[in-house]
């Protein structure tokens, strides 16, 4: 497993909806963060059901909602 000499100011672990979404805003904001994920890949499996209206305004202004809702399920 690679190792990488970096410093920055947070250290995210985790890549799931909320560690993607403090990376992006994190980004964003100019401070510099380093997420880890202990999979090497993507799951074929979702992760969640749904997302709440407030993580959609974040995901809106973060210019992420249209892939989000694109690749959304459609209602039941």
């Amino acid at each position: 497993m690679p190792v990488a000499d970096a410093e920055v100011a947070v250290l995210i672990v985790g890549g799931g909806p909320v560690g993607l979404t403090a990376r992006a805003l994190l980004e964003r904001w100019g401070v510099r963060a380093l997420l880890v994920e202990k999979h090497g890949e993507l799951s074929p499996f979702p992760r969640s059901r749904l997302v709440n209206a407030r993580s959609m305004e974040i995901y809106c202004r973060l210019g992420l909602a249209a892939k989000i809702t694109g690749g959304a399920f459609a209602p039941e």
